[in-house]
């Protein structure tokens, strides 16, 4: 995962960094996997948004390739949300 990794809430186009990660590695460190069956649970934190219902993307490379970490039009309904403190 790249250290410039964020969220931008697609309607203001407001961009939020990743602050932190837990479970996998940040590059240029890599995790390699012992073969494409092999799976690994992470989390992302990203600073905090407005608490509302919002569309964002999720970029870790602007103008990135396929194999980047990039997800686009990712719903966030506040029902559906859990804050953490």
């Amino acid at each position: 995962m790249s250290k410039d990794t964020f969220i931008e809430n697609v309607e203001t186009k407001k961009r939020y960094k990743m602050i932190k990660a837990s479970g996998i590695t940040i590059a240029p460190q890599k995790h390699n996997f012992q073969s494409n069956k092999d799976w690994q649970y992470y989390s992302l934190f990203f600073e905090p948004m407005e608490l509302k219902d919002a569309v964002i993307n999720l970029i870790e490379i602007e103008n990135g390739t396929p194999n980047d970490f990039n997800y686009y039009n990712i719903e966030i309904n506040l029902s559906d949300a859990i804050e953490m403190v």
